[in-house]
């Protein structure tokens, strides 16, 4: 029960990870971008520090705002709308709403812990 309880608590980083993982093996190895988004996510794990917890959830956030932009750019440069740019638009929403929800979670429970202390 214990086990489950620290899964569910760390469900934006798992969620977090996962997406990282999947860029970086869809890019190359040596992606710096993915590596310091992966450097981020375990200092975060192992540092349990407020400050390092908000500026963690900051970089995500940013991030995702950064992917919306970069989505609705490319969506734009689509002459005719057609299937190919609906796709490009339902997977780029997905995938900006999967890290923003995730670093707003990390933001949220950051808030509850540093409240209890």
């Amino acid at each position: 029960m214990k086990t489950l309880k620290t899964i569910i608590k760390h469900i934006p980083e798992i969620i977090l990870l996962s997406m990282i993982a999947l860029y970086w093996i869809n890019t190359s190895f040596m992606n710096p971008i993915a590596f310091l988004f992966f450097a981020v996510i375990i200092v975060k794990l192992f540092v349990r520090n407020t400050v390092v917890d908000f500026i963690s959830a900051g970089i995500f956030i940013f991030a995702s705002l950064f992917i919306l932009m970069a989505v609705l750019s490319e969506y734009n440069e689509f002459v005719i709308k057609n299937d190919s740019s609906q796709s490009l638009l339902l997977f780029g929403l997905l995938i900006f709403g999967l890290i923003m929800i995730s670093a707003v979670g990390m933001g949220i429970k950051t808030i509850k812990e540093s409240s209890k202390s």
